[in-house]
């Protein structure tokens, strides 16, 4: 009975050897793939992210829209040796040029953009030359970004040539589930999108469905290896890797030139300063600037070195071309640019300077209107040079009516003629005093009749409602004279016109300037 027992269970652990063997199911994609990770990989990996990172599962974002018979939907990747591969020891991320004491030079003479320096189809946009004809970011004017997958043509935004816009993206109908063929057409949760039509088996070159659509696992830089799996920007899917291109490496998830960028010269993160270029993997000066006390200054435009180190521009003076100049429109006069159009010290020349109270316009240095120049002053139209005085010969004593004409000591210069002193005090403050009775009260401000003193203050240069009372050397604007030319009642005079022979003392009086004499 024991050998029996013995026969029938070493029957049974050989029919269970027997299914394990046959029964067993074939090792799915992701284990082939787990299996080829395992190998050595050439590609570049960043120096602190590596792709697997970024892989979601496409069974968790959507709704059960797999096909029933591609087993690649269904195998998670938790168990990828990959994702706990960092190249954390890369030596080369911490590795910044210690010997290349250009990297800190600023360059501090780099003049701004000048407009005039963009392109025919540019504009300045953020301090830039921009090509509003084809960039996203400024699309027709500055700050017109396109969205959504549109890219800028002649100025305008729109979708690629292979894409059209639905609900305000730009989708490819041959491969959207969402759109299969046109806006609208939405294929079933098991179908995918390809060629156009919603199909439940993916084939040709686009084997693997992705969330219902049709794509190679192994060359589809949105879905490398696996669905989900994006490569960064730069990089290409190869066999189902994300990799950069030859000589390139990820840097802040970029492929980056590290022999060339500035802001990844020589290893990821070593930025070169203040616009320095990265040539050969090291920070240094641009081809047209020099280095002066280890800075870079560009020898064509820096005021500080201009042409060569250590030669400064001066007073006003710009580097041009390499060579200390005034700006256009100026020259050195004394040390100095100046505009020798507007310049007095300089009009129209260096060292031609201007009368006091001229202007220098248009090179040239003229008075204000109805004055002249006379003894380096500008002067009334009425004065006259007379040896080296300017002297008005309408009034002047010495010179009246002409240079050197001199009245008596018993005459005053009334208009260009010697005439008799009228006096204030004893020929128009009586007339004032009789004649004007009506303001010897102080009406108006006047004080005819208290004192010649009193009077002869309240009326020269003194201003009422009227008027200035008496301007000396100018009658016809003096309001007391021309209200003595005539009008009856209450003003002045009370008893109407005055005679002509008081009025021409009066006259006179002003004209010879009013003095209390």
């Amino acid at each position: 009975m024991s050998r029996l027992r013995l026969f029938a269970c070493m029957s049974c652990l050989f029919t269970l050897s027997i299914l394990t063997t046959y029964c067993s199911p074939p090792p799915t994609t992701n284990e082939q793939n787990q299996e080829k990770s395992t190998q050595p990989d050439a590609s570049t990996k960043d120096d602190s992210t590596t792709k697997d990172e970024s892989i979601t599962k496409d069974d968790s974002t959507t709704k059960d829209d797999t096909v029933a018979d591609n087993p690649v939907a269904d195998n998670p990747v938790a168990d990828n040796p990959v994702a706990d591969n960092p190249v954390a020891d890369n030596p080369v991320a911490d590795n910044p040029v210690a010997d290349n004491p250009v990297a800190d030079n600023p360059v501090g003479d780099d003049p701004p953009i000048d407009t005039k320096t963009c392109g025919t189809d540019e504009e300045v946009c953020g301090g830039k030359c921009v090509n509003t004809k084809t960039t996203a970011e400024h699309c027709g004017s500055c700050g017109n970004s396109c969205t959504d997958g549109q890219i800028c043509s002649a100025g305008t935004c729109a979708c690629p040539t292979t894409q059209k816009l639905c609900g305000g993206s730009c989708t490819d109908l041959s491969k959207d589930p969402d759109n299969c063929g046109k806006c609208g057409t939405s294929c079933q949760s098991n179908e995918a999108c390809q060629s156009g039509k919603c199909t439940s088996t993916c084939a040709g070159t686009t084997p693997d469905n992705c969330s219902g659509t049709c794509v190679n696992l192994m060359t589809d830089a949105k879905n490398c290896g696996t669905c989900g799996v994006v490569c960064k920007t730069g990089q290409t899917c190869k066999a189902g890797s994300c990799e950069c291109p030859t000589g390139q490496k990820l840097c802040g998830g970029k492929c980056i030139d590290t022999t060339s960028d500035a802001a990844n010269c020589g290893a990821c993160g070593t930025a070169c300063k203040n616009n320095q270029i990265c040539t050969a993997s090291k920070c240094g000066c641009k081809s047209n600037q020099i280095k002066c006390n280890n800075r870079c200054f560009n020898p064509n435009t820096s005021a500080n070195h201009c042409g060569k180190c250590g030669n400064a521009c001066s007073n006003g003076e710009t580097c041009q071309s390499g060579t200390c100049k005034c700006p256009t429109g100026q020259k050195l006069c004394g040390g100095k640019c100046v505009d020798t159009t507007s310049d007095a010290a300089n009009c129209g020349g260096c060292g031609t300077v201007c009368a006091t109270g001229a202007t220098c316009t248009t090179s040239q240095c003229t008075c204000p209107t109805n004055q002249k120049v006379c003894g380096g002053k500008c002067v009334s139209q009425n004065v006259t040079a007379c040896g080296s005085a300017c002297v008005n010969i309408k009034r002047n004593n010495n010179h009246c009516g002409g240079c050197n004409v001199k009245c008596s000591s018993t005459q005053s210069c009334q208009a260009g003629s010697c005439k008799t002193t009228v006096s204030f005090k004893t020929n128009v403050y009586p007339i004032l005093k009789q004649s004007c009775s009506c303001h010897t009260n102080g009406r108006g401000g006047l004080k005819f009749g208290s004192t010649s003193a009193s009077t002869y203050s309240s009326i020269v240069n003194q201003t009422g409602s009227g008027g200035t009372y008496v301007k000396p050397y100018q009658a016809n604007n003096s309001y007391m004279y021309t209200r003595m030319l005539g009008t009856s009642g209450g003003s002045m005079p009370p008893a109407g016109k005055l005679g002509n022979a008081k009025l021409n003392t009066v006259r006179d009086w002003i004209l010879q300037g009013a003095k209390n004499n």
